[in-house]
């Protein structure tokens, strides 16, 4: 479908525009509604629907640099900004 190759495109810039391209493990599109990405095998990263993806994926990036420098391992960041533009970390059990 044009669509999802065209949501996948302009994720992977976004992703490039903000340096973590080399360490997104895969980009998912299967499902308008629930797009995600994964960021290396540590962070499954959901977006939600195509608004505001630029935003979305900035909040994603500085959400894994802070996660980065502390003891995280792995977990669900969601910024579906689904109430607010906000990043909502969940640890993986």
């Amino acid at each position: 479908n044009a669509k999802r190759l065209e949501a996948a495109l302009n994720i992977a810039d976004l992703l490039e525009r903000n340096g973590i391209l080399g360490e997104a493990a895969s980009i998912d599109v299967g499902d308008m509604g629930d797009l995600q990405f994964w960021y290396a095998e540590q962070y499954q990263v959901k977006l939600g629907d195509l608004s505001q993806l630029e935003d979305k994926i900035s909040y994603a990036k500085s959400a894994i640099t802070t996660l980065s420098t502390e003891s995280h391992n792995s977990g669900v960041l969601d910024v579906t900004f689904r109430t607010k533009m906000e990043v909502i970390y969940t640890r993986f059990q």
